[in-house]
């Protein structure tokens, strides 16, 4: 693909994920109103879970009780941000009434402030140091707050982005991550953790919003969410905290992912041509020839093209032997690169070396 026909298909926005533009403002003349919790209930969080919530009441309680039901040791809040529009009461008031939990903080805001003005006002509206977001459909496992924070005592305020399970509308599993085979061999083991970079979210997006923890400062001085990068405003998101903070990859999972009647049906088509134009912008900030940048571009639109199909509208797996012989090459070859950056050679291997020094003793005195 030649740089002509780069930029045709995959214009670069005059926008920029580095910019550091606050989003915060969009929002300002929007008043929320607490109507559910009090801040003595919960008065020094160590972590919020922001949950944006707009009309699904039906998953809404089953995730809602997911969050609750943490074994993480120390306070924490949960904001429920809620964009519910209409002049009655909300639904998911109730829900949260019927629930009880004292460290929900239910907020209901003047008029609704879409999905990205939604996150962002939970950003303003969190009061602990860290936070992470759960959507209304979606599940935490019970130990996902614990290994999140786990993983920032070691590893500061980098992005921390979590692999996950999926289910379907009715909470089976699609698809079920696998927990790390930690020795593979007697020299490999598997990390339950791994630097992210810039260059891995270049080859791939990290991953989805739930289950990512961000310092809360940090991501307001960022700028927040940006709607101009619909539909992949958490890539971009992570793409920017990645850029000046760092970034972790979480190889537990902590979360179920539900893949069902969502925003994410409706802009499933909108998904490979966002994110190629995000990769762009990410390529201005790496040390890689641009012929080889726009292959790797190309290979991963297609590639984008066939899962969002696969995973939300009506296609089928054969549709990822239709891609071009060169462009499989790379996702295998990212495949095999994203592999060894889970593995680290292991630590016992001078233990090997010994116990076979050991075994040798052994024979020798027999």
């Amino acid at each position: 693909m030649d740089q002509k026909n780069s930029e045709e298909v995959f214009p670069i926005p005059h926008y920029d994920v580095f910019s550091k533009e606050s989003r915060f403002s969009r929002i300002a003349g929007v008043k929320s109103v607490l109507q559910y919790g009090s801040y003595a209930d919960c008065n020094t969080p160590c972590v919020s879970v922001i949950m944006p919530v707009y009309n699904r009441g039906d998953k809404f309680r089953e995730s809602l009780l997911s969050v609750v039901h943490q074994d993480y040791q120390f306070p924490y809040e949960i904001v429920v941000v809620d964009n519910y529009d209409k002049d009655d009461n909300s639904p998911n008031l109730e829900i949260v009434k019927e629930v009880g939990a004292k460290n929900i903080m239910y907020y209901r805001h003047e008029s609704n402030l879409g999905y990205n003005g939604n996150c962002n006002r939970g950003i303003e509206l969190a009061r602990a140091p860290y936070v992470t977001f759960c959507h209304d459909d979606d599940l935490f496992l019970p130990f996902a707050l614990s290994r999140l924070m786990e993983l920032q005592k070691k590893c500061g305020d980098k992005c921390i982005i979590s692999v996950y399970k999926t289910i379907d509308a009715d909470g089976n599993i699609l698809n079920d991550a696998c927990y790390p085979n930690f020795k593979n061999g007697p020299f490999l083991i598997q990390k339950d953790y791994f630097r992210y970079t810039l260059w891995d979210q270049f080859l791939s997006s990290g991953g989805l919003l739930i289950g990512s923890l961000f310092n809360r400062n940090k991501l307001i001085a960022i700028g927040g969410f940006d709607e101009d990068y619909e539909p992949v405003t958490d890539y971009a998101l992570q793409v920017s905290y990645t850029h000046y903070y760092g970034g972790i990859m979480n190889n537990i999972p902590i979360f179920k992912y539900r893949i069902g009647e969502n925003a994410s049906m409706s802009l499933y088509t909108q998904f490979a041509s966002a994110h190629s134009r995000i990769q762009k912008i990410i390529a201005r900030k790496l040390f890689v020839p641009n012929f080889l940048l726009n292959i790797i571009i190309k290979a991963h639109h297609n590639y984008v093209r066939c899962i969002s199909e696969i995973t939300f509208g009506d296609g089928d797996e054969s549709m990822i032997n239709e891609l071009k012989w060169n462009e499989r090459v790379i996702l295998k070859t990212y495949l095999l690169y994203r592999k060894l950056r889970e593995y680290r050679i292991y630590g016992h291997v001078k233990t090997y070396k010994q116990l076979k020094k050991e075994r040798l003793l052994e024979r020798e005195k027999k």
